[in-house]
């Protein structure tokens, strides 16, 4: 090609200011703490998406609590009725403490305090109506975790 120098190729080529390498180093520094995300939020999906296995021994982990008919009630004519009736507005609540209580701070301090459960409203719109779909929609009272 030619004879260069190196004059010729330091006047020819363009060499980085100070303040340009400072922005080079930054940029690069944005740019894998981006790939670190990207690969982060991967990772997350990835794992979420996981397929759940059967176990050999299933164990529940925490506890259940819902409404049941009394035994007086139960023994009576109209029986068939009330568990009928229990099964649609009855709901289940799930504690990982058997007191199902949660804390709560009150005047600076944390207190236990026992969780309300209630049973679900039931509308007069719902109760007659003869749709499947409306009776789907029933929400509970309190929205429980």
């Amino acid at each position: 090609m030619g004879n260069f120098t190196e004059n010729d190729y330091a006047f020819a080529s363009r060499f980085k200011s100070v303040r340009r390498k400072k922005r080079l180093v930054k940029k690069d520094f944005d740019k894998q703490l981006h790939a670190i995300y990207v690969r982060e939020r991967k990772l997350f999906v990835d794992k979420r998406n996981l397929p759940l296995i059967p176990l050999e021994n299933p164990y529940q982990q925490g506890w259940v609590r819902y409404f049941v008919l009394r035994e007086d009630v139960l023994r009576s004519p109209n029986a068939d009725f009330f568990q009928n009736l229990l099964t649609k507005i009855n709901t289940y609540k799930y504690s990982n403490a058997k007191s199902f209580s949660r804390k709560v701070r009150k005047k600076g301090k944390k207190i236990m305090v026992e969780e309300h459960q209630e049973l679900y409203r039931v509308c007069p719109l719902h109760w007659n109506c003869k749709n499947s779909v409306l009776q789907k929609k029933r929400r509970p009272i309190l929205h429980l975790l």
